[in-house]
């Protein structure tokens, strides 16, 4: 063999050898999977990531997929290893949630009306948001009214504080609080009011929930009770769900008919028969002046009132008694656990809280306190007066006093209220 065949013959498998460890490394380099990074960290609040793109690099080769979300459904401080399968092989992430984040604070207007009680202040005429929990103090340069600076020291569960201060106009006004008794816990002051009030099983239900420590009780929670008008909350919060879920628009229409019209407040029925009136209207009327015109219509849109009942009992996990979906009748734990959706999605369901705020003013739960920005909805209906609602105080709560059969049950809802405000003023 000729020495210049030998060297093409090397040549050409040198070649080979070059171009099959280049495809080797090419299909390598296009097949690894490696971490992004050894170590994830996020604010706390926020919604961790479960697909494989926030935590992997990897070739086309590999389709993004999702990992068991209930993996990722991480909601406390701290550090935590996470497994998922990716790529046929098993990988551990590690992942932080932290909280570093101060609270923001907003001051709403130029001017201040403060309440004074003892030596403690309140005013509604700020916010502050924040992921977690907060707890806020008013300080003034000068304890009288007059313009001045105002300061709001702020802090979270995790201990980031801030301090926001501004010039402004202050009214200040010395605010008196019901007396109570010395008590441990709300379950002691209501168990008290109740005994004091010669109440029972028969005549009263109720329920409080503290929204920031959780506090919470609930007397003679399981009997079924006449709702009467109370029940044009979670009417109204399942309008506005399914606005949010773009099943329905606010401006959509449906005709008043002669069967919808029923005697009440409101100024439904002032309107000639088949005139298309819009959801958000009938919304108004059935919170603000609890139209019962109203209220009829809306149930209609939503299928009837077996239909409208069913979406009602999505509400709760607790089991309802039958008769839930045939009458109008509710639990005080199954209101309770309404108004604590209420609250908790407060940001959904703004334009219904405007409304109940403007409800029956200075009556029912208003009527114990001016100090404080209170929405309500009140049930009036052969015997029955109840009440639930939302209290601003500092440490806001919820809250539902029911009575039955008691000609005094507006002096109860509100003398109950006083003392929950007193109470909740203590902490």
């Amino acid at each position: 063999m000729s020495a210049k065949l030998k060297k093409f013959r090397y040549l050409i498998a040198l070649f080979v050898t070059a171009s099959i460890i280049g495809m080797l490394i090419y299909q390598y380099e296009n097949n690894r999977v490696s971490l992004k990074q050894q170590h994830f960290r996020f604010e706390y609040g926020t919604k961790l990531p479960h697909t494989s793109d926030a935590y992997f690099n990897y070739s086309d080769k590999y389709e993004n997929v999702s990992f068991d979300e209930k993996l990722f459904a991480i909601t406390d401080i701290g550090t935590y290893e996470i497994k998922v399968n990716f790529a046929q092989k098993e990988y551990t992430l590690s992942i932080e949630i932290a909280d570093e984040t101060a609270p923001e604070v907003q001051f709403l207007q130029d001017t201040a009306l403060i309440y004074r009680n003892q030596d403690k202040l309140f005013g509604s005429f700020y916010e502050v948001a924040d992921s977690s929990a907060t707890e806020s103090e008013i300080r003034l340069e000068k304890a009288e009214s007059g313009q001045q600076e105002v300061c709001i020291l702020a802090e979270d569960t995790h201990e980031n504080k801030v301090k926001e201060c501004k010039v402004m106009q202050v009214e200040l006004k010395d605010i008196k609080t019901a007396e109570i008794p010395e008590v441990s816990d709300v379950k002691e002051l209501i168990e008290t009011f109740i005994k004091e009030k010669g109440l029972n099983e028969s005549s009263f239900a109720c329920f409080y929930y503290s929204v920031d420590d959780k506090e919470s009780y609930l007397y003679n929670s399981k009997r079924s009770i006449t709702a009467a008008s109370t029940i044009k909350v979670p009417l109204n919060m399942l309008y506005e769900d399914a606005y949010v879920n773009k099943k329905m628009n606010p401006k959509q229409t449906i005709r008043l008919y002669k069967n919808d019209i029923e005697a009440g407040d409101g100024h439904t029925d002032e309107h000639k028969l088949n005139t298309p009136l819009s959801y958000e209207y009938l919304q108004q009327q059935s919170i603000v002046y609890s139209d019962n015109t109203a209220t009829n219509m809306l149930v209609r849109a939503l299928g009837g009132f077996y239909s409208f009942r069913k979406r009602l009992a999505e509400y709760s996990n607790e089991t309802l008694p039958a008769a839930f979906y045939s009458q109008n009748i509710i639990t005080a734990e199954y209101m309770n656990t309404v108004m604590k959706r209420l609250y908790q999605q407060r940001d959904r369901y703004h334009t219904l809280i405007d409304h109940m705020k403007q409800a029956t003013p200075g009556e029912y739960l208003q009527a114990s306190s001016d100090a404080f920005e209170i929405a309500q909805k009140y049930g009036l209906f052969e015997g029955v007066l109840h009440t639930v609602g939302i209290v601003y105080t500092p440490k806001p709560y919820t809250v539902g006093i029911f009575t039955m059969n008691r000609k005094d049950g507006q002096a109860i809802i509100t003398e109950l209220n006083k003392w929950l405000i007193a109470y909740q003023l203590q902490k």
